[in-house]
């Protein structure tokens, strides 16, 4: 399984690479649109005991900058993050998704060879899965 440059690229352009403290080196956790705390290029981050998403609705803002300060840590051995490693995390995000998403392609796949766009549909999913 493997996804498309375009389709990388796609990601980069919407999610953009976030950074929660610009007056900081390198990629600090930040709380994204939707109210959770991400990391690079919109990785998730997990809450490093429970496991729950650290979504600002269930623990709020200031708890999941510091909760997600803990789960890169526990991710990185460190709070902050490279700019390559949210190039990798970004390509494993992408490949986890398109893994999920293949499944409900399969019964089309030899008529989507067949059918200009059919590949880029799929990538689409992928992209907002």
């Amino acid at each position: 399984m493997r996804t498309s440059i375009a389709c990388t690229t796609i990601v980069k352009h919407f999610e953009g690479l976030g950074d929660g403290d610009l007056k900081k080196p390198n990629l600090q956790v930040y709380i994204c649109p939707a109210g959770v705390a991400t990391w690079g290029y919109g990785h998730v981050l997990y809450h490093p005991v429970t496991g729950k998403m650290l979504k600002v609705s269930i623990f709020g803002r200031s708890e999941c900058l510091r909760l997600g300060e803990q789960a890169m840590v526990k991710l990185l051995g460190r709070p902050w993050a490279t700019v390559a490693e949210a190039e990798e995390y970004l390509t494993r995000d992408l490949l986890k998704f398109a893994a999920e998403v293949e499944p409900l392609f399969r019964p089309y796949r030899e008529r989507a060879a067949r059918v200009p766009g059919a590949c880029s549909l799929f990538q689409l999913v992928i992209q907002f899965w």
